[in-house]
């Protein structure tokens, strides 16, 4: 009996112990959560913006975001949703779509709309962004049953004018699928490299291609034709009796590119002289510069070599930089003075304002995007230190790897944190390879009362603010391709970078290439 009563009182022990581990499990059980994050990709940095809200979202992994951020804006531009990739590729983001990882999601900006109507319903849309023209591509052709489709026209049943892949957007506009019962054969036109013409329709009882597509277009190429195959030519008068593609037959015309580099200003599309002509003739229309006015293009940067106009003598491929004189304050951009507010170009004239204190008294401006000769600047090294020789006797420059012990975090450290790593560097010799503290230092615009050659290596908090602050009144231009530099030690080994795509800050081998901006007090 006592035998019984002790195998019972086990019983009950080990099952009250299994049902507390089932409990524990079940209360220690945690769910897998996914980051949103919402990338805005304003692109013009002198557009008025508004960020969307909130700026990521975090689901349990199989759910949605259920209500997606108030929509971003951009002044000039149209939002055109949230895509996978970048510049409206990919697949479009919803309210509705399932996470099931970490992701990015895009924002797609465009100028205009063109939307392709199909039997009063929306069958797509395209979106054109400036200086782009023309879409890039149609939408694969409706079907309807009993009717043949015969392409897009700016009114129905195949009224006003028809829309071919070249047609200049200059405005939204909504065109509309044409369909017949006739026969209809679609002529393909590969241009091969040369400005797009895209498919024609013919329509019987007409058996020829009309109206005839104007010849494309390609640099360094004259036009030669059209052929069906390798060889059989297709003309304005060749009969059609089936779809088909076409190709275009090109005959290289040499020539001289210019290259216009800009250094800093708007870009200015290349120019092209093809003999017999020896010059470009007619410039392009001047760049412009914040806080510079535009004084010329020069064989060299800065001014020097020789000066360059439309009667200049090409005989080969050239670059010619663009020369600026500093033109601030002035009446285009009067002095800056605080207080400021976050968004608002600093006393630089070139910088944005990303943190302030003192109710905008006193604050940090970040150089702008184009700081580095007109680029967003080299990826570079975070140190460099003395010359070494490898086991074939070559001379290498060695990343400095030993502790600095000198940098700090925390905003208002990254001068001294700057000036700490370039003593290190010095201490052991000095370099000529650029790095990033370096080359943020080295940073100066401006001339007389207003240069301003006080930049230097954000720390990573500072940094930290930069990113937070990216977009209001679009102060960035940040690529999401690659981190930035802090100026703030991680390790022996490491320092803090920050990568302005979802905004994590991560130890990086000090060795490896990252870009940088500059940042300065006020």
């Amino acid at each position: 009996m006592k035998k019984l009563i002790r195998n019972i009182l086990f019983l009950m022990i080990l099952i009250t112990a299994l049902a507390s581990i089932g409990c524990d499990d079940t209360s220690n059980k945690r769910s897998i959560t996914f980051t949103v994050t919402f990338s805005s990709q304003f692109n013009n940095t002198e557009s008025t913006t508004v960020m969307p809200n909130p700026t990521s979202i975090t689901v349990d992994a199989g759910d949605t975001v259920g209500t997606l951020p108030t929509a971003p804006s951009m002044s000039g531009y149209k939002f055109g949703g949230w895509w996978t990739g970048k510049n409206g590729t990919g697949t479009l983001f919803t309210a509705d779509t399932i996470i099931d990882s970490d992701i990015i999601v895009y924002a797609y900006w465009y100028n205009y709309v063109v939307t392709f109507s199909n039997n009063g319903e929306i069958y797509a849309t395209r979106g054109v962004t400036l200086p782009a023209k023309t879409v890039s591509a149609f939408p694969t052709s409706p079907t309807r049953t009993g009717y043949h489709f015969a392409g897009w026209y700016t009114a129905t049943n195949g009224a006003g004018t028809e829309f071919y892949l070249n047609t200049e957007v200059t405005a939204d506009i909504t065109v509309y699928a044409y369909w017949v019962t006739a026969n209809v054969y679609a002529i393909t036109f590969n241009s091969i490299g040369g400005t797009p013409i895209g498919t024609r329709y013919v329509i019987s009882p007409a058996n020829t291609v009309s109206p005839w597509p104007a010849d494309p277009t390609q640099t360094f190429y004259t036009f030669n034709g059209w052929t069906e195959g390798c060889c059989t030519p297709f003309t304005a008068g060749t009969t059609v009796t089936k779809s088909m593609t076409v190709d275009a037959n090109w005959i290289e015309t040499p020539g001289y590119t210019v290259t216009y580099n800009s250094y800093g200003g708007t870009s200015v599309d290349a120019q092209y002289v093809i003999p017999p002509a020896t010059n470009v003739g007619i410039l392009p229309a001047d760049p412009t510069k914040r806080c510079y006015s535009f004084a010329g293009w020069y064989t060299e940067p800065n001014g020097a070599g020789v000066a360059f106009d439309g009667s200049t003598l090409v005989t080969d491929n050239i670059t010619v930089y663009a020369d600026w004189d500093w033109d601030y304050p002035s009446a285009t951009y009067p002095l800056i003075t605080p207080p400021l507010a976050i968004g608002d170009y600093g006393p630089s004239c070139v910088g944005k304002v990303f943190y302030i204190a003192d109710g905008g008294l006193h604050g940090l401006e970040a150089a702008p995007h184009n700081w580095y000769e007109g680029d967003k600047g080299p990826t570079v090294s975070w140190i460099n230190g003395d010359p070494a020789v490898d086991e074939n006797d070559q001379v290498y420059q060695r990343t400095q790897s030993t502790l600095n012990d000198h940098t700090s975090t925390a905003i208002g450290t990254g001068l001294a944190n700057s000036n700490a790593i370039v003593a290190q560097v010095t201490g052991v010799g000095g370099t000529t390879i650029p790095y990033a503290a370096k080359l943020c230092l080295d940073y100066s615009v401006g001339e007389g009362a207003q240069i301003h050659d006080d930049w230097y290596l954000p720390s990573k908090d500072e940094l930290a603010q930069l990113y937070a602050n990216r977009d209001v009144k679009r102060s960035g231009g940040f690529t999401d391709d690659e981190g930035y530099w802090s100026s703030s030690e991680y390790g022996q080994w490491d320092a803090w970078s920050q990568w302005f795509s979802d905004g994590r800050q991560t130890g990086t081998y000090k060795s490896s290439g990252r870009l940088v901006r500059p940042i300065r007090n006020f």
